[in-house]
Order: structure tokens, then C-alpha cells, then sequence
């Protein structure tokens, strides 16, 4: 680009040197080869001379910020010791502004050793009382006369007892307020009828169910009352882990339902072998005095039309009623349930399951239960064709 023609730009100019600009139009051609418009040289000319207005105003103002102290140079004039006074001594003046509000004296932080303390409780004493208000400071010339106390009425006393809470479950209380354990063991099972399935802990948790006797847990308390309204317990364990099946394993005699329709799938055992050892377990569980554990796992096994039969695996072994009936047959001096066929059970037994005094008795302790490990939300559907679901009580164990 050329340079200005006809007309000299000093450093600064001055508006006083732009009036003979004014008055003229002067023109100097800014282009090259016509190319470019021809600018006026009286605007180039104030836009320079503002140009340098505004650079003179930042020379200004930076001359200015020099000559001021940075802040951070004011901070660290602040000591760190300087801080921590003045922030004590507002602290200070703020606790003996609120004593004085409360009629107390203020309380002193010992910024000494041992040695600094006061050697004569009686110094302290006077000191503290010469610190409170006039006003709550009692009288030397007029003792106050002793304040007696008069005797508690047992009504009021009673009244202002604490009153316990009415929403709160009756076996939710303290052990001074649970009263008859059978009560509450009553009021505890009363609450969940009507559930689709019962979550009790799986050992002996007494926050819980403080109503549990000595050494019983809270999976033989559910086992227990579904019992008494005659359903077979359906354990749902949604853990995943077989924790149900893993605790019944050591005591019961529990029958792999899954396994058997897989072998029988397979070819690894036929119907009938499959029904055979099914029988056996059944058989050994009633002589031992054992629980009959049917573990279901995560399958569905057909029991209702598939493996089921009166003389190895009835149906009616899913029944509590029928189950409970065999207290006529258990135990030293009842019935021989061989020889009176007046049970289903007895189409199980064959001679080489009967005693040395050629009868069969069950013993105690033998009952059937029925384990899944489908989950609380999907076990109704998939067992409704699978098991009689309607002579079932459904509980979830919790083990922790």
C-alpha cells in the first residue's frame, strides 16, 4: 500500500491539525492500479488521530497499575500470626458478648502449661462469680431461702410417663413390653397372611422375631406355622448360591428334581430307574426320620403328570395333610404302616425296607419340603403346572 501524499501525519495529532482537512477535500489515491476505491484523507486521518487517543489511554492507565502495590505484595504484609490475633480476639469478644446475653461467665482457653493454673479452687470461684452480670449476681446482705421440694403425686408421676408408640407391632418392642411370647408369635403371622410369600431370616434374629424360642431359628418358625395351616413349604432362594439346599443337605435327604429329568433326557437313566431311586429316598427320609427335601433348582420337573405314581413317588406327598397323618405310624408302639394299609405311603414300602421285626414305623422328625431358587417374582408362573402350588406356603429365607 503507498504512502500519504500531499499531507504529513505527525506522532500525535491534534484536532488543531486536522482543520485544514475540514475545510478541503482533499483525496489521495490509496489504490493500486484504480483497483481500490480512493479514500478521503481527511477520514484516514481522523482515524489515526483516534487510534492514538486510545493508545495514550492505555499508557495511562498502565502507568497507573505500576505505580499502585500489587495486592498479593498487601497480603503477605499479613502475617499469619497477625490473622490468628485478630481472629482470636473477635472470637473473644463474641464468647463474652453471648455470656453477658446468658447471665454466665465466659469461658477461658488456657494458653499456658499446668503451671498457669489456679492452685486455690476458692480464687476460681471468686473470679468467675466477679465475671457475671450484676443483675444475676445474689445478694451477700440476703441469703435466699432454701427452695423445698415438694412430694411427687404418684398421678402425675404417671402421667408423665412416656407413652408408647400405637403404630408400632407388638413384637417390635423392648422385652419389658412384649408380654406373652405366644401372643406375639400370633400377631406376627396374623400381619402376613394374605402375602404372596413369607421373608423371615433365614437363623435366630430376635429384632426380628423376639417371640423365637430357645435355639430356633426363624426358617423353622415359617416352617412351623405353615404346618399348622396345613401347606407344604415352598423355600424360594433367590440367592443363587443353593444356600437352602447347602443347609438341609447334612440333615435331609434331598432329591435332585432337576437331575432327574436331565438324566432321563440324556439317556443316563430310564423312567423307571429315574422313579426307582426317587422311591428309595422317599423311603430312607421316613425310616431315618429326615426331611424330604424336593429340590427344584432353577427347573420346572413335570411332577403332576409325569413323575408321579402311588407306589413310588405319590402326588399326595405335596399334601400336609396327608404327610401329617403318618403320626399314626410314627414311633415306638404305633401303627405298622405295612401291614395296615390305611395310609398312601404304605404302597411305597417292599419287605427289604421293613424292620428286623418284619414292620416299618416312621420315625420322628421326617417331613416333606419343597426348595426353588426362581426368583420371588417368576416362581408362581413357571411351578403352576409343575407342583400343586395351592397346598403350598411360599417363604423366602433371608440368610444374613
Amino acid at each position: 500500500m503507498s504512502t500519504l501524499t500531499n499531507c504529513d501525519i505527525p506522532y500525535r495529532i491534534q484536532r488543531s491539525s486536522l482543520k485544514y482537512l475540514a475545510d478541503g477535500t482533499q483525496r489521495s489515491p490509496m489504490a493500486i492500479e484504480a483497483v481500490q476505491p480512493v479514500l478521503s484523507a481527511s477520514a484516514i486521518a481522523t482515524a489515526i488521530h483516534d487510534a492514538s487517543k486510545f493508545v495514550s489511554k492505555l499508557r495511562e492507565v498502565a502507568r497507573a497499575a505500576r505505580d499502585l502495590p500489587p495486592p498479593l505484595a498487601a497480603l503477605r504484609r499479613l502475617s499469619s500470626n497477625s490473622l490468628q490475633s485478630s481472629m482470636g480476639s473477635r472470637r473473644k469478644s463474641m464468647e463474652q458478648r453471648t455470656s453477658r446475653a446468658k447471665g454466665t461467665a465466659p469461658r477461658r482457653k488456657s494458653t499456658s502449661g499446668k503451671g498457669a493454673r489456679r492452685s486455690s479452687v476458692g480464687a476460681r470461684k471468686s473470679k468467675r462469680t466477679s465475671l457475671e452480670p450484676l443483675e444475676t449476681r445474689p445478694s451477700e446482705e440476703e441469703p435466699r431461702p432454701p427452695v423445698e421440694s415438694e412430694p411427687e403425686d404418684p398421678a402425675d408421676a404417671k402421667a408423665t410417663e412416656p407413652e408408647t408408640e400405637t403404630g408400632t407391632e407388638p413384637w417390635a418392642l423392648g422385652h419389658s413390653q412384649r408380654g406373652d411370647s405366644e401372643e406375639l408369635r400370633l400377631a406376627y403371622w396374623a400381619s402376613r397372611e394374605g402375602r404372596g410369600h413369607w421373608s423371615v431370616p433365614m437363623v435366630r434374629d430376635l429384632s426380628q422375631m423376639p417371640f423365637l424360642g430357645e435355639s430356633e431359628t426363624g426358617l423353622e418358625a415359617a416352617i412351623a406355622h405353615a404346618h399348622k395351616l396345613g401347606r407344604t413349604p415352598l423355600l424360594i432362594d433367590s440367592s443363587g448360591r443353593g444356600t437352602v439346599d447347602g443347609h438341609f443337605a447334612p440333615r435331609g435327604e434331598v432329591l435332585d428334581a432337576k437331575r432327574m429329568w436331565q438324566d432321563e433326557k440324556t439317556g443316563a437313566r430310564t423312567h423307571a430307574q429315574v422313579m426307582k431311586d426317587a422311591r428309595k429316598a422317599l423311603v430312607s427320609a421316613m425310616a431315618r426320620g429326615r426331611p424330604f427335601v424336593v429340590s427344584l433348582t432353577n427347573a420346572a420337573p413335570d411332577f403332576v403328570t409325569r413323575y408321579s405314581a402311588d407306589d413310588s413317588l405319590p402326588l399326595s406327598l405335596f399334601d400336609r395333610s396327608v404327610v401329617e397323618a403318618l403320626a399314626d405310624f410314627t414311633g415306638e408302639g404305633s401303627l405298622d404302616l405295612w401291614e395296615s394299609g390305611l395310609h398312601p405311603f404304605a404302597k411305597l414300602l417292599r419287605p427289604n425296607d421293613l424292620e428286623l421285626s418284619g414292620q416299618f414305623h416312621v420315625s420322628e422328625g421326617f417331613q416333606v419340603i419343597v426348595t426353588s431358587q426362581l426368583d420371588v417374582a417368576s416362581y408362581a408362573s413357571r411351578l403352576a403346572l409343575s407342583v400343586p402350588l395351592l397346598k403350598m406356603q411360599a417363604i423366602a429365607p433371608v440368610p444374613w
